[in-house]
């Protein structure tokens, strides 16, 4: 899969020590980078699954399947992970910021306000 569509057959020149690798696929892949980032920032903005899937139909008229979009994702979340663990000693923060979304909570036996 490409951005300008599906390619219905691709022949990679083999040799023999199975040294050559092309410029256009990585090994074993069925999309190219274009497309998987695509699909990342429709799952990042938001979007479902399902209709990331529905949208990739409709615009290449090639259907990314619901478990190719997750597999997709789970590629951020080691990306993910790293970021939140950072250390935050390295360098100083002059500000903190904090945010929250104020919501209607039972506590202690009685409806409050909570962040």
């Amino acid at each position: 899969m490409t951005p300008a569509g599906k390619i219905e057959r691709l022949e990679v020149p083999r040799d023999r020590e199975g040294e050559f690798v092309t410029e256009v696929f990585e090994r074993y892949k069925r999309m190219t980078g274009d497309v998987e980032e695509a699909v990342l920032e429709m799952y990042l903005s938001g979007i479902s699954v399902r209709k990331i899937a529905g949208v990739t139909d409709a615009l290449s008229k090639v259907r990314i399947g619901k478990d190719a979009v997750s597999r997709i994702a789970r590629r951020l979340e080691g990306e993910q992970k790293e970021w939140r663990e950072r250390s935050l000693e390295e360098k100083q923060y002059p500000y903190l910021y904090l945010d929250a979304t104020y919501l209607k909570a039972r506590w202690a036996a009685r409806v409050t306000t909570m962040a």
